[in-house]
């Protein structure tokens, strides 16, 4: 598992286009900041890392099943977000769908998790050597819009969800049981009276 909470520095992170997003570390609150300056252009950039030990190379050895992260928009939510890992030059992609100005996503790493590239098996041997990973933001309006990253992390185990707070967790088994038993009881009272 690794954890990036960006308590010393950027560790590797920065922008892919210079020149969108302006991409800073931004120390005295221990996150990445990126902003777009007013525009009426039509603007998408990325925090990245292609660099350093952590969220680069393999990922299905450690077993790693999840990738989350925090994202705050100071005022404006983006009107698109997409996590998105490369292997050289194959790209993958999942899109997000943010509804709060602060939130945790977390991605499941499974092709069938809604995931768009080549195919399954291109995804999965991507998944052995992870070569650059992206959270992907496009402006909404013209207006200046800053964008606050962190506590990135890749997760063993699974935790739900699978897309930020919009997504509805499944149901354990326990809580299927439960219901059943409820359901079977109001029907024994009913055919009993």
């Amino acid at each position: 598992m690794y954890l990036e909470e960006f308590n010393v520095n950027a560790a590797g992170w920065g922008d892919r286009d210079a020149g969108e997003m302006s991409v800073s570390y931004d120390g005295a609150n221990d996150r990445m900041v990126g902003f777009f300056a007013s525009s009426f252009l039509p603007m998408s950039d990325a925090f990245r890392i292609t660099s350093g030990l952590n969220f680069m190379g393999n990922y299905v050895t450690p077993g790693l099943t999840q990738i989350s992260f925090d994202l705050t928009a100071a005022n404006v939510l983006p009107s698109d977000l997409f996590l998105r890992i490369f292997s050289g030059s194959d790209l993958f992609t999942y899109q997000l769908n943010p509804v709060n100005l602060s939130d945790t996503y977390v991605v499941n790493l499974d092709w069938s998790a809604g995931w768009n590239g080549l195919n399954e098996a291109a995804f999965n041997a991507a998944l052995t050597s992870v070569t650059a990973l992206e959270i992907q933001i496009a402006r909404n309006g013209s207006g200046a819009q800053s964008y606050y990253l962190d506590n990135v992390q890749t997760l063993d185990t699974d935790l739900g969800g699978g897309g930020g707070s919009s997504a509805v967790p499944e149901p354990t088994m326990v809580s299927m049981f439960v219901l059943a038993v409820a359901v079977f009881s109001g029907l024994r009272r009913y055919t009993v009276t």
